[in-house]
């Protein structure tokens, strides 16, 4: 049993050494960086700019009270979120604001 266990220790260690030196293709393809030179563009560039306007995932500020917590006239608001989550409340609660939730179906 113990020269059994031996073994399969030594044929592991062995397909873990050479699974170690099996390396992807396209880690070694070149690449550019974004701010390198390149010859691709004309201009040198190995990047384009981004288009006008354009606005990264999860980095729209179009709500100004929950992206600032200030009201339209200025001041600090009292409350957040307080009117949305009375509404979905009261859609989930069939229009109650205690007491507990209706089941559907």
């Amino acid at each position: 049993m113990r020269r059994r266990t031996r073994r399969l220790f030594g044929i592991a260690a062995v397909a873990i050494l050479l699974l170690a030196g099996c390396r992807q293709n396209m880690h070694d393809q070149p690449k550019n960086q974004t701010f390198e030179e390149s010859d691709f563009f004309a201009d040198g560039q190995a990047s384009r700019p981004l288009p006008a306007h354009t606005v990264a995932r999860g980095e729209l500020r179009d709500d100004v009270l929950l992206a600032t917590g200030v009201g339209r006239d200025g001041r600090p608001a009292a409350e957040l979120f307080a009117a949305p989550r009375l509404r979905v409340w009261r859609r989930a609660h069939g229009g109650k604001t205690d007491g507990p939730a209706r089941r559907s179906g």
